[in-house]
């Protein structure tokens, strides 16, 4: 590899986590050498809040709990810090994080000041409505964030190497070490790019296990199966698939009042002796409402939708790869019901929704698209569910950390039985814990760099 451009640090994925370790390394040391590898452009540093594109991986393999639909796979990129994380079960004390819950802020004063079609005083009467809503059955506010960061916070040092329009075939190993990466070019051509010290995995929790699977290293007989070369038996890789599955319920103002300025988050318990939050919801109005519930109202500006969210999924699916081809989809299970444990408390969060849109402070000014089902009948509900849930592209868990025979990475988040190597983004989470699994990844990412620059001196 003598040829072979080299750098202490090769770091696989240009999202919030190879952008802040890439960023914490270079501006760590200057002695450090860095290339960060990114599957698409790397842009300004601009992390936006919400779904940043689809995911070349498309769809899922049909879900039984969903009447054997399949979902779309899709990229989440939320802003690097949640107002709403929660303790995460990681089994190392030192990867805790401390409980944060938000008091419910004072209602907004009434905008003003939104053009014709937004009259503000429509405008602060549904705003007022929700909140009061929201108190009256339970719902906790989180104060709104920005829905970006600003320019810049997320742009890479002149010395961080960017390679971009390349999509990586596999690691290269010298026996047990990671030495580098393979790499294709748009034009076809290929290269590799050699790392001193460690190959960083940035990649996401759906993309890290295929690219661990086709080098050769996962469950022993699934990669021979594959017509892959088998590298390092780890059965984990791949395995406890976590994914957030969401609903979103229609809404109108039947008077045709203007929801649009309604945009608000928050949490909820499913009931009184819970003893943290257990969903995540939010209210929007006008055009982002209609994104949640398009196809079942007509695009109107009195159109909103509430959508929600279980935090902590009990199910667990899988991601597999079919053969050696990195560039081919694997076949992917996000396992959506599978547990149904997780279909009953979607059923506790639906009537929780119903009644949220049905409380006294609307009036009977809103009408919603969820089912009616008689009373205590939960029937319509869970085929509702099945019928209208979606992946919110928050996903965990594929090379887990931990001690156990299924774990793949340690606390330092360095793959078990290899060097050079680690996983540092929320592919590591043993469970998805309350807020983005984004915000983990951040912290993750400033964690490894502060280890990795410390053993560097």
């Amino acid at each position: 590899m003598a040829d072979t451009p080299a750098f202490d640090y090769v770091i696989v994925g240009g999202g919030l986590a190879g952008r802040t370790l890439a960023r914490a390394l270079a501006g760590g040391s200057a002695a450090v050498s860095v290339a960060l590898v990114a599957e698409s452009a790397l842009g300004d540093g601009r992390g936006r809040f919400g779904i940043r594109r689809p995911s070349p991986l498309a769809v899922s393999v049909p879900q039984p709990g969903l009447n054997g639909r399949s979902v779309p796979l899709q990229d989440a990129w939320l802003a690097p810090a949640s107002a709403d994380e929660e303790a995460g079960e990681w089994g190392d004390a030192a990867w805790c994080f401390e409980a944060l819950e938000a008091p419910p802020p004072e209602p907004a004063a009434p905008a003003s000041g939104h053009g014709d079609e937004v009259p503000p005083p429509m405008a602060g009467r549904w705003h007022a409505a929700f909140l009061d809503a929201a108190r009256e059955t339970g719902l906790l506010l989180a104060p709104a964030g920005p829905d970006a960061l600003p320019t810049g916070a997320l742009a890479l040092p002149e010395r961080v190497a960017g390679w971009t329009g390349v999509q990586v075939l596999r690691l290269r190993f010298d026996g047990r070490r990671a030495v580098g990466v393979d790499l294709r070019r748009e034009d076809g051509s290929t290269l590799s790019l050699a790392a001193r010290r460690e190959v960083l995995l940035c990649a996401g929790a759906l993309r890290n296990p295929q690219l661990l699977q086709v080098s050769g290293v996962g469950d022993g007989a699934a990669v021979q199966k594959a017509g892959i070369r088998f590298k390092h038996h780890l059965p984990g890789v791949g395995a406890h698939l976590q994914n957030r599955l969401g609903f979103s319920a229609g809404c109108q103002a039947v008077d045709g009042g203007d929801l649009d300025t309604v945009q608000l988050a928050g949490l909820l318990r499913l009931s009184a002796g819970s003893a943290r939050p257990e969903a995540q919801w939010q209210f929007a109005g006008g055009p982002s409402g209609l994104r949640w519930c398009a196809g079942r109202w007509p695009r109107r500006r009195w159109v909103g939708s509430l959508r929600t969210a279980l935090l902590q999924p009990a199910s667990h699916g899988w991601v597999q790869v079919t053969g050696p081809d990195a560039l081919a989809p694997p076949r992917v299970h996000p396992g959506c019901f599978d547990d149904l444990a997780d279909l009953e408390r979607a059923v506790d969060l639906y009537r929780q929704v119903r009644r949220v849109l049905t409380a006294p402070a609307w009036a009977g000014g809103l009408a919603n698209d969820l089912a009616e089902p008689a009373a205590g009948d939960g029937f319509a509900i869970r085929e509702d569910l099945r019928e209208r849930s979606e992946s919110l592209g928050h996903f965990a868990g594929t090379c887990r950390m931990g001690d156990d025979a299924l774990s793949v990475v340690d606390a330092g988040m360095r793959v078990h039985g290899l060097q050079g190597v680690r996983v540092v983004d929320a592919s590591v989470l043993p469970a998805l814990a309350g807020g983005s699994p984004a915000a983990h990844a951040h912290r993750l990412a400033l964690e490894a760099a502060g280890g990795l620059l410390a053993d560097s001196g």
